[in-house]
């Protein structure tokens, strides 16, 4: 009956939530076990349809709806690099600058869209090595030690919206 997703430039990734009126007890008979996909298109306004693809990670709130035989239930959802990153581990050393070795993280790791990857650029080379880090910690661990190409005082965030993803100074 309804769907809430939420952005943030401080979440590496789109959260949200469906709220679902179920008739027909699909939920007892396909029972939702955390690998099922969610794609949802919508337009805002004048603007071209956005189309957005989730990973279901769980079912909350089951209720019972009076006088009839259905029921109701709260779907979590997050964008599925999320959960591929939850099952990966980085052991890798990378020597290029930091901008570099997070776009090299987000497309290889992550499989987002080398397209829809906005990254600012970061100055020097850095050699490390990230040794049992899943991609999202790798990236939060690099965004830190990530100096501004034009800004000597900069502070880097990490973020996926419905555009895409971004590497920038805030």
């Amino acid at each position: 009956s309804s769907i809430e997703f939420f952005e943030s430039l401080i979440q590496p990734a789109i959260t949200g939530h469906v709220n679902v009126i179920d008739m027909f007890a699909i939920h007892a008979t396909f029972p939702i076990i955390g690998e099922e996909k969610l794609t949802i298109t919508f337009r805002v306004a004048n603007n071209a349809p956005t189309t957005i693809e989730f990973d279901v990670t769980g079912l909350t709130d089951v209720q019972p709806i009076e006088n009839q035989r259905g029921t109701t239930y709260k779907l979590t959802i997050v964008s599925p690099h999320l959960t591929t990153s939850a099952s990966l581990l980085i052991n890798q050393r990378f020597n290029q600058p930091i901008h570099q070795t997070i776009q090299q993280i987000a497309t290889e790791y992550l499989g987002l869209d080398q397209s829809k990857l906005s990254v600012d650029q970061t100055r020097g080379i850095d050699d490390s090595v990230i040794t049992n880090l899943t991609p999202l910690q790798a990236i939060d661990k690099l965004r830190h030690k990530a100096i501004d190409l034009r800004y000597p005082s900069s502070s880097f965030v990490f973020f996926v919206d419905r555009r895409g993803a971004g590497f920038t100074t805030l």
